[in-house]
């Protein structure tokens, strides 16, 4: 991807949903590690993940 190194990612949202693009597998796993990270820590009815797809 350009402008990042061996181990980046881009972490994308919109209304749409979330896109992660990895330089490399282990930068699309840090992606992911973000995302949870950014995930309400209180239980909720209302969390949709539409699709993951590789």
């Amino acid at each position: 991807m350009n402008g990042l190194k061996g181990e980046g990612y881009a972490l994308k949202s919109d209304k749409n949903g979330v896109v992660i693009t990895g330089n490399s597998t282990i930068g699309t796993f840090y992606g992911m590690q973000t995302l949870i990270q950014l995930l309400p820590t209180e239980k909720s009815n209302n969390l949709v993940i539409a699709r993951c797809r590789r």
